[in-house]
């Protein structure tokens, strides 16, 4: 295990955790501070979003969790995913010159494949600062094809697959931590409308045909019309009606996503 002080984060770094997440939410519980960072090699137990198994293969991924106590009103914490994954974004840009596309609400896209992933989870602490939110990040970095499972070979590439370089771990780490501090500062400093258009500006559902699964299982196909005010998703299908995405599944029923391969402030 390392553990540091790198500027404002403290950082611990370890050989195998069972998740992130749940190792941050530990530390946070015994009194961590805000941005404390964890990350690991590899996990053994990494989760994504809807209970889903997030792979995890040692040595070729960044797997790491941000502890944030956010001066925000309850209503604006489902905006903390949108503000990391835009943050995410701005620290792949700017360490490797390539930039994602978003896929609602926590997905990140390179070529229209999953690239990483974003789990925020939250919890009610006691003391002066009750609300500990855990901003969990994976992101495939060198991870080649046949380290996939079978079924998702299609569907994820890694930034060594899409660019053909590798890139340190550590200084993609201390850049998007860095861009995720900036961004929670704008978020929180009122600035809410900014953190969202950049989050628009990185939409890679937009004017695409999607079909939305609900939890419930009901099944809506139409037009990607992106996010609102309040970070919530909104389709309109073929009859015209809008309807708002609250959970569930988002998919695509036409592959066009733009590669964007430029570099963005």
């Amino acid at each position: 295990m390392v553990e540091r002080e790198v500027g404002f984060y403290t950082l611990e770094w370890l050989a195998s955790t069972e998740s992130t997440n749940s190792l941050a939410l530990e530390r946070a519980r015994n009194g961590a501070p805000a941005w404390t960072v964890v990350a690991a090699d590899s996990q053994t137990g990494g989760r994504g979003r809807l209970k889903r198994p997030w792979v995890s293969p040692p040595g070729v991924g960044l797997y790491f969790s941000v502890v944030i106590q956010p001066r925000l009103e309850v209503w604006e914490l489902p905006l903390i995913t949108l503000a990391a994954a835009v943050a995410v974004c701005r620290g792949v840009e700017g360490v490797c010159g390539v930039a994602p596309a978003i896929k609602w609400p926590n997905d990140l896209l390179l070529d229209g494949r999953k690239l990483g992933g974003i789990l925020t989870e939250s919890e009610s602490l006691t003391g002066a600062d009750p609300l500990a939110v855990i901003i969990g990040i994976g992101i495939n970095v060198t991870t080649r094809a046949a380290q996939f499972p079978s079924e998702l070979r299609e569907q994820a590439t890694s930034l060594a697959i899409a660019t053909g370089n590798r890139y340190s771990r550590h200084d993609l780490l201390d850049a998007v931590v860095k861009a995720l501090q900036t961004v929670m500062d704008a978020l929180e400093g009122g600035k809410k409308k900014e953190v969202l258009d950049q989050w628009r500006s990185r939409d890679g559902l937009i004017g695409n045909t999607l079909t939305w699964v609900a939890v419930s299982g009901q099944q809506i196909t139409g037009k990607a019309l992106g996010i609102d005010d309040h970070g919530r998703y909104h389709i309109r299908d073929q009859a015209g009606v809008s309807h708002e995405v609250l959970s569930g599944d988002l998919s695509l029923g036409t592959r066009n996503l733009n590669n964007r391969n430029t570099n963005r402030q």
